[in-house]
């Protein structure tokens, strides 16, 4: 990648990542994924923490399609030379699995009444939430939301104060749990179970009882954020 400026990582794991080739665009930013490795390219050096921020809502935005954590250490930056090298330095960690990727030669595939002719149909790709993306990087509610759920639901045995704490910043942008519950053509019951029983982790004396298991909660938290997203 011949950008001034740019920083690169490993995705862990990284076998979901063979043979995955993709180029993506994003606020001027250029983004290069080969096989497990990650290149984010900048023209500008004073955007090393908006790239960084883009790389990490980017994996998180994975998780959670995916149900399950994949991590990236960006931990090698670059300064292109006037004579066409690059200076390298690694710095600090900058961490943020998988499940049945795939990727599959057709020639057609029909989605919801649409014909789609792709070469390869690759569910890895992180193309496929560009538009969700984009969202996140302006919206804050779902960037917090985001950053709850992959750092304390996904692969956490307690995960009931972390989806708690990402529906509340929800409710909040939406003007309560009543509106959050619509998006998914649910009723305010949805919501307020989820948060009746992922209260139960908030404080040592709580009111809460226990309505949801575990993964009902994962569940209607993942469902409710994808709504949110869908609708701003």
């Amino acid at each position: 990648m011949n950008i001034k400026y740019g920083l690169r990582g490993s995705l862990e794991p990284a076998y979901p990542f063979e043979k995955l080739v993709e180029d993506l665009e994003i606020h001027g930013m250029q983004i290069h994924v080969e096989n497990s490795t990650v290149e984010i390219g900048y023209e500008n050096e004073a955007s090393e923490e908006s790239a960084r921020d883009v790389i990490n809502q980017m994996v998180r935005l994975w998780s959670l399609a995916h149900n399950i954590k994949v991590s990236i250490d960006m931990n090698l930056k670059w300064t292109m030379r006037a004579d066409g090298g690059k200076n390298l330095s690694l710095g600090l960690n900058d961490g943020v699995k998988m499940q049945d990727f795939v990727r599959v030669n057709q020639t057609s595939l029909f989605v919801k009444a649409c014909l789609v002719k792709p070469d390869l149909f690759d569910s890895s790709a992180f193309k496929n939430n560009l538009p969700l993306l984009r969202k996140s990087l302006t919206d804050k509610s779902l960037q917090k939301a985001l950053i709850y759920f992959h750092e304390e639901v996904l692969d956490n045995e307690r995960p009931l104060y972390g989806i708690y704490k990402a529906i509340e910043e929800l409710c909040f942008a939406v003007g309560g749990r009543e509106k959050l519950a619509r998006l998914v053509g649910q009723g305010v019951r949805y919501v307020d179970d989820l948060m009746q029983t992922t209260q139960i982790m908030r404080h040592a004396r709580t009111q809460a009882k226990r309505v949801l298991v575990d993964e009902e909660c994962r569940q209607r938290a993942k469902i409710l954020i994808e709504a949110y997203a869908g609708a701003i």
